[in-house]
């Protein structure tokens, strides 16, 4: 099964390098590639990444300055690129309304911060195997 997620494209948007170099590490640990991983430090930078290529899925955190995780879905979701990946919301956001317009938007589900590293396995073992 690890094979299935070797070559996944994963974009990792959160402001907190130290979270990104969690989920980074989960990532790698589920067996994804080192270069199939990118990272953005808020949406702004998600969008420039989308420039040069589509992830197969994005971790993607809803609290950063510039341009949030939101704002980035309402971007993506009015273009549809937004069809063409799978976003998991990695954030502590508890507010049952935001959460649900960010399901609306598109997000996938919704890894609580702080998370098990193994949960993130699990979460893209299920995008893998619903693609």
């Amino acid at each position: 099964m690890e094979s299935d997620l070797s070559k996944m494209q994963v974009l990792i948007v959160d402001d907190s390098r130290i979270i990104r170099k969690a989920v980074h590490k989960a990532v790698t640990q589920a067996g994804v590639e080192e270069g199939c991983i990118r990272e953005a430090g808020d949406g702004l930078e998600a969008l420039a990444a989308l420039e040069t290529s589509l992830p197969d899925i994005i971790f993607l955190d809803v609290h950063m300055p510039n341009m949030n995780g939101e704002e980035f879905m309402e971007v993506v979701g009015t273009d549809g690129r937004s069809e063409k990946f799978a976003v998991v919301i990695v954030s502590t956001e508890m507010n049952a309304k935001r959460l649900l317009k960010l399901a609306q938007l598109g997000a996938r589900t919704r890894l609580h911060k702080p998370f098990a590293p193994e949960r993130i396995r699990e979460i893209m073992m299920e995008i893998c195997n619903a693609a």
